[in-house]
């Protein structure tokens, strides 16, 4: 640091020179540093409620789709909400038209779109069957 030239300039170091003013500072310092360090963790506090947020939402969204998967009705190769007010709200949160096609919920005989509600060994192999066709398989008519 240069000397100052002028002799306010001089009363000025010397009167930050004094251990007060210096003992101030340091106590200044020390309260911003602790104001980092609040915020710092503020913000760690802040991003671990995000987190642990986005996993509750992921978490009942995944609820409310195994919900609409058991509630809504099958029909026409697909899943609908029959009017019902709760499901369609469900399909709409979920983001799903009407109907909801679901891979692997059909009938495996071909041209049948009734969703299966059985599964069961055949000549053919293990195939998922709509009780019609199930019944059929087992001798009914």
């Amino acid at each position: 640091m240069t000397e100052p030239r002028t002799p306010a300039g001089k009363r000025l170091e010397e009167y930050l020179r004094q251990d007060w003013v210096r003992d101030f500072r340091t106590d200044i310092t020390a309260i911003e540093n602790e104001t980092a360090e609040m915020e710092a963790a503020k913000c760690d506090e802040t991003v671990q409620a995000l987190q642990d947020c986005g996993r509750d939402l992921v978490g009942a969204l995944d609820a409310l789709e195994d919900m609409a998967n058991q509630f809504a009705y099958w029909g026409r190769g697909g899943l609908h909400t029959g009017g019902l007010s709760a499901l369609e709200h469900a399909f709409t949160v979920l983001g799903w038209e009407e109907p909801h096609y679901v891979e692997g919920r059909e009938c495996e005989r071909p041209g049948c779109e009734a969703e299966y509600t059985t599964g069961t060994p055949t000549p053919e192999g293990y195939l998922k069957l709509c009780s019609h066709h199930y019944f059929k398989l087992r001798g009914g008519r």
